[in-house]
């Protein structure tokens, strides 16, 4: 989490800071709107690789799930949420900085590329705006609030059926220590990583309260739904 925070906040201060060059450049000072729509550009394509960095991990999760058979329904149905909401806002991400490219890298616009964008609106509905819509609706509809359970703490053991409540994730560094070095690669490398992997001990923590299971379809957040369960 803390690595995509950081990924994150340096897209949004890429953009920030060429959004800022490109609205204060003026006619004497084009230089200042071409860096701004530089800026925007790469801003762009780093967003893109972050999304593809996060399929990437969706895949790698499910492909383990799978491996030792503990591919829930409700895990399924989460990476295939993950994986079409991701391909949107990748599809959303290549248009923006080809765009970005051929129009805000520019203060003549006189190549055809550049041209044809900013005379043809449907563009900007067909590959901005119907792939945010289509991603709104499809990560409302397929909440993984109503599929996982709202606690960290709650884990599913090996046979993918029992359900136990551990103590999160464990790390025994300092804060500054888990921000410095979020994966943990300077302990990883010296042979003592710093996070204990509480899931191999499972009698060592008790399992939820009988019947209630997100991977059994028998427990969810969902108010109502509860309500209905429980009864």
């Amino acid at each position: 989490m803390i690595v995509f925070i950081y990924l994150g906040v340096t897209v949004e201060s890429l953009t920030g800071a060429g959004a800022s060059n490109y609205a204060t450049a003026s006619i004497n000072n084009p230089s200042k709107a071409i860096t701004g729509g530089t800026l925007i550009s790469i801003s762009l394509v780093l967003q893109g690789a972050v999304e593809v960095i996060f399929v990437s991990l969706v895949v790698l999760i499910h492909r383990r799930c799978i491996k030792h058979r503990m591919l829930t329904p409700n895990v399924r149905a989460v990476c295939i949420m993950l994986y079409g909401t991701s391909t949107l806002v990748l599809f959303r991400c290549i248009f923006r900085a080809i765009e970005s490219f051929a129009v805000y890298t520019t203060t003549t616009c006189n190549d055809d590329l550049c041209r044809f964008i900013v005379r043809h609106e449907w563009y900007l509905y067909a590959f901005e705006g119907a792939p945010m819509v289509l991603y709104t609706f499809w990560i409302n509809l397929v909440h993984p609030g109503r599929l996982l359970p709202s606690t960290p703490n709650r884990y599913l053991d090996f046979d993918a059926v029992t359900e136990r409540m551990g103590p999160g994730w464990i790390d025994t560094r300092s804060k500054w220590a888990t921000f410095a070095d979020p994966l943990d690669l300077g302990g990883t490398l010296r042979g003592r990583p710093a996070h204990e992997a509480f899931w191999l001990k499972a009698d060592d923590w008790p399992v939820v309260a009988e019947g209630e299971s997100f991977a059994a379809g028998t427990a969810t957040n969902v108010v109502g739904k509860k309500a209905k369960l429980n009864s």
